[in-house]
């Protein structure tokens, strides 16, 4: 997956590129929206229609979500 990381007052968020590991096309991207007003978190998709149904969303947003609490817990290491 491919890093793009976006910050703002609102909203700290993170979108990966999903590609085919053997020939790098690009096959949709998934992101992770902390919204800090709320406290919680979005998930967000695409994927191309021919790649719908193969797990691809379901891993990507689980790897998504342990990067995620990795990074809570280096947070919360920094600022404790």
């Amino acid at each position: 997956m491919s890093d793009r990381n976006e910050k703002s007052e609102e909203c700290n968020g993170f979108s990966y590129a999903i590609v085919d590991k053997d020939n790098h096309a690009l096959m949709g991207c998934i992101s992770l929206n902390l919204v800090k007003p709320h406290q919680n978190a979005e998930l967000g998709y695409w994927l191309g229609r021919s790649y719908w149904g193969m797990g691809y969303v379901s891993r990507g947003g689980k790897a998504v979500n342990s990067f995620r609490v990795r990074r809570s817990a280096d947070d919360e290491q920094i600022s404790g």
